[in-house]
């Protein structure tokens, strides 16, 4: 790549034993809008998804003090044909939210990670687990729900099903001083998710991944 190009599709290929081609899109991301000067673009993460020819990209905004507070967005990237230039439309965004990271669910389900932060260690209401249904029929705003509120995936959050998510809780025993660690699932339909087992001292609770849910 000789040069930044906003909107050009650049091509990648591999040689033996396994042959491929990879085509991403430079995305231009207009700073101008940001309200402070300290504020910069976090670094965009990316995700396939269901369809071959989708990408999905996340951007966010943040602060170099610690402040975290958006704007962020995803968006969808759709490639008719691989050789030809993506057609970039943005799904979901929020003015007053930091999206830390976010998982493809399904074709019309994202997961998102809310968090938020300040100066002042504010616990903000809204940081957690939320859930975001994309309207595919009428190609309409997309809608979101929060799953959890304090409560963060620590791997893949979702089941294979997509009904299920996993959440961890890390705190500490005010009697004994000593480190507690639970583990949560919930109803991707909403609901409080229920612990299924957690454990204390030494031992601590994340989840790695699903097996046959």
């Amino acid at each position: 790549m000789d040069q930044y190009q906003p909107g050009k599709t650049e091509h990648i290929s591999g040689g033996s034993p396994v042959s491929f081609q990879f085509a991403f899109q430079l995305i231009p991301l207009d700073v101008s809008t940001l309200e402070s000067p300290l504020q910069f673009l976090c670094p965009p993460r990316f995700a396939g998804g269901k369809e071959a020819n989708q990408i999905f990209v996340m951007t966010c905004a943040a602060n170099g003090t610690g402040v975290n507070e958006g704007p962020s967005a995803i968006s969808l990237e759709t490639y008719p044909q691989w050789n030809a230039p993506g057609h970039l439309t943005t799904i979901y965004t929020s003015d007053t939210q930091f999206f830390a990271a976010f998982w493809v669910v399904s074709s019309t389900t994202l997961l998102v990670e809310v968090q938020n932060t300040d100066r002042f260690r504010t616990v903000f209401p809204t940081n957690g687990l939320w859930k975001v249904t994309l309207n595919t029929q009428s190609g309409g705003p997309a809608s979101a729900q929060q799953l959890t509120r304090g409560l963060f995936p620590d791997g893949w959050p979702a089941s294979r099903d997509g009904t299920l998510y996993a959440v961890s809780e890390q705190g500490r025993d005010l009697a004994s001083n000593t480190p507690t660690s639970q583990l949560l699932v919930g109803s991707l339909t909403g609901g409080a998710p229920t612990p299924v087992v957690s454990a204390s001292g030494e031992n601590t609770l994340v989840e790695v991944g699903w097996t046959t849910i």
